[in-house]
């Protein structure tokens, strides 16, 4: 099994992130390890933060064309770690009180198909957690990604 970061949402130097960021630990400071993140969760959590309405059975993915692959863990299954834009991170890093309920709320639908969905509790948290390495990424200058996962 090739290694892969603890995190799935995680700040790293554009070099530990270009190594595959293995040392980020799901600390809530430097990484987090959340429910259901991938490429839809992702697309839907940037219509949710972009307040743009979605499907979540039919999710664009051209909305993730600015997210840069950094690195790919096995070339055929993956995962890939990518880097979210500086605009997103910033957007997600000015979160609070109103608006990242409604966020939250807004991204929410993206879970209600899974076999057991988190609480709408549970999302704002994990919102939470991705708002506070939003803010942690800004204040250390560097980059937040995101760990797709692989097959």
């Amino acid at each position: 099994m090739v290694p892969h970061p603890e995190a799935n949402i995680l700040v790293a130097s554009a070099t530990e992130a270009a190594a595959g960021a293995l040392s980020v630990v799901a600390d809530g400071v430097n990484g987090a390890d959340l429910y259901g993140i991938d490429d839809s969760s992702i697309a839907a959590l940037q219509y949710a933060l972009l307040a743009q309405d979605y499907e979540a059975g039919s999710i664009d993915p051209a909305v993730l064309g600015s997210h840069e692959l950094v690195y790919t863990y096995k070339e055929m299954h993956g995962g890939w770690l990518f880097r979210f834009p500086d605009d997103i991170v910033a957007a997600l890093g000015q979160l609070d009180g109103e608006g990242l309920v409604q966020v939250a709320r807004d991204w929410a639908k993206i879970f209600e198909n899974d076999g057991s969905p988190p609480a709408r509790a549970e999302v704002e948290e994990m919102l939470r957690q991705i708002v506070t390495l939003a803010q942690n990424a800004a204040r250390r200058g560097r980059p937040m990604s995101w760990l797709a996962p692989g097959c």
